[in-house]
């Protein structure tokens, strides 16, 4: 049995009670919390700013900045969620992971002066379908060459990314 010590009264309850990751004190704790806002309603006033400066706290512990209530008033409208995925979601270290020389004889649409032909434009697609950025490298107005980039994914952008669609 674990025992909790009121002014008035001591109580008693079962040790299957305590949450797990809880000790003994932290329930007490919590009760004597409770015991406090309905007998005081003036802790009620105090219980949202400490929230909010436990919150805050704890975000920031993980790297998480808030800046201030509002914010997190508001968080539970939010709808969507917009990430810059360089260097958030992936490592921010961009690596060249294709690189070909090309000669292509101008053909059709101009990009910067530059004529790029079926054969790039294929080329570009390719990749940029694979979420990677092409470079393309010309000398006197005709495509010489290009390469491909790209910023691999953290590991745990993915569970992140879940974590935050299934809460």
């Amino acid at each position: 049995m674990a025992w909790m010590v009121h002014p008035w009264r001591i109580w008693s309850f079962p040790e299957n009670w305590i949450p797990k990751g809880m000790d003994k004190f932290e329930l007490a704790l919590q009760c004597g919390i409770s015991v406090l806002v309905v007998a005081c309603p003036y802790a009620l006033g105090l219980a949202t700013p400490t929230a909010v400066m436990v919150a805050t706290g704890k975000g920031a512990s993980q790297g998480v900045i808030i800046k201030g209530g509002n914010e997190l008033e508001k968080a539970h409208k939010v709808k969507t969620v917009v990430l810059d995925k360089t260097g958030t979601l992936t490592v921010g270290k961009p690596v060249v992971v294709n690189a070909v020389m090309q000669c292509s004889s101008p053909i059709s649409h101009a990009h910067n002066n530059v004529q790029v032909g079926p054969e790039v434009e294929k080329y570009v697609s390719e990749h940029e379908n694979l979420a990677r950025t092409c470079v393309l490298v010309a000398i006197d107005g005709m495509i010489a060459g290009s390469f491909a980039v790209t910023d691999p994914v953290k590991q745990e952008a993915a569970r992140v990314i879940s974590y935050l669609f299934t809460r």
